[in-house]
């Protein structure tokens, strides 16, 4: 018969070694998850027969959520870090826990968090207010109908970032300090059940300004007879930490004219121009020189005009 092993027992030493080695897969959908069954032995100490136990901890905040012996437990949507063993007796008769250890998560299916701006480098400006959103698209009957709320912490300070405004279960709009790692927590519900979900946010810090720091927009003027370029050039406080504004930049830019096929393809491009123009010190907006007609850049002859921005050099 097996030994009696309490693997929750706080006086049982755990101790981590390679031959105990584990591995997980994943993610999980959120329920009842048998570890027993998901967890993979790669190491060389294991054998059968083995009385097996597990500790599981929450990946973000350190605390343990799961301690005894092995087998299903429920978890909330997250990730974890789990602590699968096995007990080896000891001369005194006493039980030690020889664990591996390995990461995974268990997720909520249909629900997604997310800060669309960080797909678009570019447009990341600590002047603008920045939008968490959450999605939930679900065949689950029991999540159909659900609350959120959603809170966003800056990791560094450990302040509670307080939302602008919200759409209820959809958007959730914050004025950030800085630039730094952020953790958002939404708080689900669907009237029986509640979840608490975290994901974090890097913005990332200014390495090379001349290339992040600016976007290329254009506008319909004169009646939407005229297409015109601009560039909008950002000026929160990291920025103008590194780009002193009494300092001019100089604009590289080329003019395209990109010609499509009847079905809108691309099949070639033609250089049109190519030029530098100076940037006056501490423009915010800059009205390129090249405009086109509106018949052109709308493809009806089979191209359209555009500019590309080679370089931005900061004088």
């Amino acid at each position: 018969p097996e030994p009696e092993v309490d693997f929750s027992d706080r006086s049982m030493e755990w101790i981590a070694d390679d031959g105990f080695a584990i591995a997980m897969g994943g993610p999980y959908a959120y329920g009842s998850v048998n570890i027993d069954v998901r967890v993979r032995l790669t190491g060389s100490e294991w054998a059968d027969g083995q009385v097996r136990g597990m500790r599981i901890y929450d990946l973000y905040t350190g605390e343990e959520v799961m301690r005894g012996k092995a087998g299903s437990c429920r978890l909330q949507p997250g990730e974890y870090t789990l602590h699968y063993g096995a007990a080896v007796r000891r001369e005194d008769g006493t039980f030690e826990c020889r664990y591996g250890t390995a990461d995974f998560e268990v997720t909520l299916p249909g629900f997604e968090l997310t800060m669309p701006i960080l797909s678009h480098p570019e447009d990341i400006d600590l002047s603008r207010t920045i939008v968490v959103r959450c999605s939930f698209e679900t065949d689950d009957a029991a999540w159909r109908n659900f609350s959120c709320s959603v809170q966003l912490v800056n990791l560094r300070t450990g302040e509670e970032i307080t939302h602008q405004s919200y759409t209820p279960n959809e958007r959730w709009a914050f004025r950030l300090t800085e630039r730094g790692t952020y953790r958002a927590v939404a708080t689900v519900s669907n009237g029986s059940e509640t979840l608490v979900i975290r994901k974090d946010f890097v913005l990332p810090e200014l390495t090379n300004p001349k290339d992040i720091y600016h976007t290329l927009n254009w506008r319909a003027i004169d009646f939407d007879k005229v297409i015109q370029y601009y560039i909008d050039f950002y000026s929160d406080e990291a920025c103008t930490e590194k780009l002193s504004l009494q300092h001019s930049a100089a604009c590289h830019y080329i003019v395209w004219r990109r010609h499509h096929d009847a079905e809108g393809n691309p099949t070639k491009n033609d250089k049109v121009m190519e030029d530098t123009v100076m940037l006056p010190a501490g423009v915010t907006t800059y009205n390129l020189p090249y405009t086109f007609e509106a018949k052109d850049y709308l493809t009806l002859h089979g191209y359209r005009y555009d500019y590309e921005i080679v370089g931005i050099e900061y004088r």
